[in-house]
């Protein structure tokens, strides 16, 4: 996760936090640079800067009533896109798909993989008098091909009369 952002937890909210992947302790958050491509950051802590291992994915969980909601935040977006499933960079490769798998599972109690079949519905079929059956029957057999024929024949018109 070359661009995640580091995330900062408030515990006064009511959720318990469980970091899922972690910066090393060399990590800060830095608040000097503003031109990434032509400075290097530099660590400063006489700027308010604070060095040390910060969460990049976040798991909460916390009670509502008698159900247990649960929540992933990641600092990256783009480690659950296709490009970065199987991404190395630089002799590290990417465990993103086992991240990805197992955040589904956690977020649906363990209950994996989904089941997505849904139930058939119960008007999966036309029905039709006799009476509209001779209708439609007229209709597609004899009055569209009479209006296309109309509309043939207008637009030939037309286009003689030029």
């Amino acid at each position: 996760m070359p661009d995640a952002v580091g995330l900062v937890f408030d515990p006064s909210k009511g959720f318990n936090a469980s970091p899922v992947i972690v910066t090393d302790s060399l990590c800060w958050n830095e608040l000097q640079t503003t031109d990434f491509l032509d400075d290097k950051p530099q660590y400063n802590p006489e700027t308010g800067e604070k060095q040390g291992i910060i969460p990049t994915i976040l798991a909460l969980d916390r009670k509502v009533g008698d159900k247990e909601q649960r929540i992933v935040i990641t600092g990256d977006a783009d480690c659950v896109s296709n490009g970065e499933m199987s991404k190395s960079r630089n002799g590290y490769s990417s465990n993103n798909f086992t991240v990805i798998t197992g955040t589904f599972k956690w977020l649906s109690y363990d209950e994996y993989p989904l089941d997505t079949e849904r139930i058939n519905p119960e008007d999966n079929a036309v029905s039709i008098g006799r009476d509209a059956r001779k209708m439609v029957r007229y209709g597609c057999y004899a009055l569209l091909p009479l209006i296309f024929a109309a509309c043939g024949i207008t637009i030939l018109v037309r286009r003689k009369r030029r």
